[in-house]
């Protein structure tokens, strides 16, 4: 995905140190992210386990249910590696897809590659 076409969503430009929690499982979510470099990872609690939904690398976006369907953040996102962040304003992000077609798609893409990533990821763990 090139992180081009997001320019003109783009907020501020960030660093995050290994450890950091991104965004918490409840909160409102007002933008979503772009990951440049570094690790995220997708994490939900579950009576007293934590429990990996993913991971997020670079040129991927994470954030993003929230902002599409106005519901409070699915899951926590926890930085694991350091990481450099771009912040992708709600309102702008919304305003570009009904602009852009072409990145409509490319987030259904990868909205589409998680959903994937989710069902097997339950898979193996009923193999287990």
């Amino acid at each position: 995905m090139s992180t081009s076409a997001f320019k003109s969503a783009a907020g501020n430009a960030f660093t995050m140190k290994a450890g950091s929690i991104l965004i918490r499982e409840g909160d409102v979510g007002r933008c979503a992210y772009l990951l440049l470099s570094g690790r995220l990872q997708v994490i939900r609690e579950k009576d007293g386990e934590i429990v990996v939904l993913g991971d997020i690398k670079p040129v991927d976006i994470v954030g993003e249910l929230a902002i599409f369907d106005e519901m409070p953040r699915s899951a926590t996102v926890v930085v694991m590696e350091d990481s450099y962040l771009i912040e992708l304003s709600k309102f702008k992000l919304k305003a570009l897809l009904h602009r852009s077609p072409t990145i409509a798609e490319t987030i259904i893409k990868l909205l589409c590659n998680k959903l994937r990533e989710s069902a097997n990821r339950l898979v193996q763990i009923s193999l287990e």
